[in-house]
């Protein structure tokens, strides 16, 4: 597997642009954006997978962690993981590429906000207004919605 041999659909674009930020600039993102972003399953498996190792990485500021995050990816994602690490992230320089990267950490967590809005939706449609379940799921909108503003917020 390889970046030129991944689909090039948006998603995939996006994940495999934030895998790249992350194992680049991972030491300069917000600890918290980062670890809420790496936490939340890739749609594409060879990306989850490098994902899983980046994930588990304990700590940013060590020299090397990037590397050995790549070096725990499993085969045959292994390359793949190399090729996001050693490869052109396209920013000016650093302090853009650091922006770019908290941007795509927020991207990611927006994708999964609104596909939990989507899931709720369809949920308090199926369920009586005035029960507890119904008021249960209009206030995670809520919280989502507010989640969602926070995020749109810090960039």
């Amino acid at each position: 597997m390889t970046v030129a041999s991944l689909p090039r659909t948006a998603d995939v674009v996006l994940e495999r642009d934030a895998l790249m930020g992350f194992l680049q600039y991972g030491h300069r993102i917000d600890p918290e954006l980062w670890q809420r972003a790496v936490q939340l399953p890739l749609r594409h498996p060879a990306l989850d997978a490098v994902r899983q190792s980046v994930a588990a990485a304990s700590d940013l500021s060590r020299p090397g962690w990037a590397v050995e995050a790549v070096s725990a990816v499993r085969e045959p994602y292994r390359s793949l993981a190399a090729e996001l690490l050693t490869g052109e992230f396209p920013a000016r320089d650093d302090d853009h590429a650091t922006v770019s990267a908290q941007d795509l950490a927020r991207r990611l967590i927006t994708r999964s906000i609104d596909a939990r809005k989507r899931e709720l939706l369809g949920a308090v449609q199926r369920v009586p207004a005035d029960s507890e379940e119904g008021r249960a799921v209009r206030l995670q909108l809520r919280e989502l919605d507010a989640d969602r503003q926070r995020l749109r917020a810090e960039s």
